[in-house]
């Protein structure tokens, strides 16, 4: 692909949806589009951006579905679950009965169902009830798809504690299927973080955004940041990934913790 065409895609892929592609990267995207270009019968990447052009509206969410990196796994990062635990326990034991989460890059549903599973545990724990959901979004159509069926091969579930599977899942065809305890809990949507205000009411407890920050550029976060600090309740947290920072965002929120947020006060 020449450069010029090079630059165009990522510049649409990056207004979009705010995700940086470095010149390093050409050769993932190249091998990330060949496919899609296979699918639609075209012949080359030049004749996709024509495409692209011509189809704008309806391409793009085909495109960022292909270059999208859907990387997770049950418990990914298990100290942000362990302090999940500990605070919807708090809010449990301190009356609230109205608790909202939203999972903002759910992939393929391991990070939601994940917290649903500590939401029930919260609950189990406590002997108590409350009203708890869980929104969880993407920008792929094609993994929240997958999300929303709650059924993971055993290879993938393995993260799970034996003794959470038998209370959460149900074995079928050799495949686990989360139980409707966990899947009424939860919301399945597509939003794009380059879209705000978000499509969503607050207020909201606990967000998770891990490990997708680090795709933007410090603008793009910071816009971001602020999009979740408004609908974040006084005492609630938003948890990044390990390997990210929201340095140089002091004026909206304040470190709570390993990659843990609150509202600035």
């Amino acid at each position: 692909m020449k450069p010029a065409s090079f630059n165009y895609l990522r510049k649409t892929i990056h207004d979009e949806s705010g995700i940086v592609i470095a010149d390093t990267k050409k050769a993932m995207v190249m091998a990330r589009l060949a496919k899609r270009i296979r699918t639609l019968g075209l012949g080359n990447e030049d004749d996709y951006l024509e495409f692209l052009k011509k189809n704008k509206e309806t391409e793009l969410v085909e495109l960022l579905d292909v270059i999208s990196t859907n990387v997770t796994r049950f418990y990914r990062e298990e100290q942000h679950f362990d302090f999940a635990l500990e605070y919807l326990t708090n809010l449990i034991n301190d009356g609230t009965q109205r608790i909202r989460i939203w999972c903002a890059a759910s992939s393929t549903g391991e990070e939601p169902y994940t917290l649903a599973i500590t939401a029930q545990e919260a609950l189990r724990q406590t002997g108590k009830q409350a009203d708890i959901k869980i929104l969880a979004t993407d920008i792929s159509p094609t993994v929240l798809a997958f999300a929303n069926r709650g059924v993971y091969p055993q290879q993938r579930i393995e993260p799970v504690a034996s003794d959470l599977k038998k209370r959460y899942f149900d074995v079928i065809d050799g495949d686990y299927k989360a139980k409707d305890i966990l899947r009424k809990m939860l919301v399945f949507k597509r939003v794009n973080l380059m879209e705000q205000p978000f499509p969503l009411k607050g207020p909201i407890d606990l967000i998770f955004c891990r490990n997708v920050m680090i795709y933007f550029n410090s603008d793009d976060r910071g816009k971001v940041v602020k999009g979740f600090a408004k609908l974040l309740t006084q005492k609630g947290r938003l948890i990044v990934g390990l390997s990210e920072s929201l340095n140089g965002l002091g004026d909206t929120v304040e470190r709570d913790g390993a990659s843990i947020y609150r509202r600035q006060s």
